[in-house]
């Protein structure tokens, strides 16, 4: 059921994928950089995408794992400063690494409909589902419907960025998926 798998993948820790490039050093996958708005500083360095067939998806990663958090390679943490210089220092033909990645976390930018391409895409702030106090209760007085009444976390209330839209938006994604 599709919101097993949902619930499944918010709770998850950190996964780590053992990655062969292939002989001309592809890793199979792209990576995104995530800025903070109307910044150009780096928020997060994700995993923007993932060739199916590609070294990265023999290693078992697959498009579920688009927006995840990049957090290590092989032992080393990544940060927005060193990313480039880490990764590039696996790219040999048949070199083997570990990455590290996490699902992204309540409150955090990610992304969808990413064109690596034309580096264009639609972000939004990310509120997991085991964050949010969902209530529905069937109208017993009154027209026929039910009443919802959403709790969200408090970090996310205070963090400045709520976003009316974006909340509506992530509401009908979740009850979307509740009622597959």
């Amino acid at each position: 059921d599709p919101f097993s798998r949902l619930l499944e993948m918010t709770l998850m820790s950190p996964l780590t994928f053992n990655i062969t490039r292939n002989e001309s050093a592809a890793g199979g996958y792209q990576v995104a950089e995530i800025r903070e708005p109307d910044s150009d500083q780096i928020a997060s360095i994700t995993i923007g995408q993932v060739t199916p067939g590609g070294p990265a998806a023999l290693a078992g990663m697959g498009p579920e794992h688009v927006g995840w958090r990049i957090l290590r390679i092989d032992d080393q943490d990544l940060t927005p400063q060193n990313y480039n210089d880490v990764l590039d220092g696996t790219r040999q033909p048949g070199r083997t690494f570990a990455m590290t990645i996490r699902p992204p976390q309540t409150g955090e930018i990610v992304f969808s409909d990413l064109d690596a391409e034309a580096g264009t895409g639609t972000f939004r702030r990310h509120v997991n589902p085991v964050d949010v106090s969902i209530n529905i209760v069937r109208n017993t007085d009154g027209p026929d419907g039910v009443t919802l009444s959403v709790s969200l976390p408090q970090d996310l209330m205070n963090s400045g960025t709520l976003d009316i839209e974006e909340l509506r938006q992530t509401f009908e994604e979740l009850i979307e998926q509740m009622a597959c």
